[in-house]
């Protein structure tokens, strides 16, 4: 296989040490740190929530969601494809509504009044969705790990963000005191 594998450390993701700027999220540094070349192409709706997206987020299907999707490149090839929900009662006429690649010291969501005190993972391997395939531009065979973050603040979910992220392009970290 031609990429080389990023390590995502999903411990310090999004931690309370992030490491955003006000040109790059924490994504996209820690990429950088690594001596790579990140890029995000983003896309944003709004739509009603479907049945996955209202559990992880506490709400009815059919609520009324912000959807934001990031395709994640390394080194000009993608390496993630990313989606955020909000709840619109959150998101709506905030920063979450900019097609760009945003990033705020701190987050995105702590700087529109909604900061997330923790979080629920969801790691799933599984083979791809044709789409998936198309837009990663994944050889044939090639595993996808699913990773969904659930983002809690002080009155319950603020966010889900689902990552696909290619087998052959990544190593997930954890590390956590015991």
């Amino acid at each position: 296989r031609a990429d080389r594998p990023i390590t995502w450390d999903l411990t310090k993701f999004e931690s309370k040490a992030r490491r955003d700027s006000t040109t790059m999220d924490d994504w996209s540094t820690a990429i950088k740190e690594a001596g790579r070349d990140p890029a995000q192409i983003v896309t944003v709706t709004a739509e009603p929530a479907d049945t996955a997206v209202a559990g992880w987020l506490q709400i009815q299907p059919g609520d009324e969601v912000i959807r934001r999707v990031r395709l994640r490149t390394v080194d000009g090839r993608p390496f993630q494809f990313s989606t955020s929900w909000f709840p619109a009662r959150i998101a709506k006429d905030t920063a979450l509504m900019e097609e760009r690649d945003l990033s705020i010291p701190g987050g995105l969501l702590r700087s529109v009044g909604h900061p997330q005190h923790r979080i629920r993972d969801e790691i799933t391997v599984r083979m791809p969705k044709p789409e998936e395939s198309e837009r990663l531009k994944l050889p044939p065979g090639t595993p996808v790990a699913q990773h969904v973050r659930i983002g809690f603040g002080d009155d319950g979910p603020v966010r889900v963000m689902m990552t696909i992220a290619p087998g052959d392009r990544h190593v997930l970290v954890y590390e956590m005191d015991v």
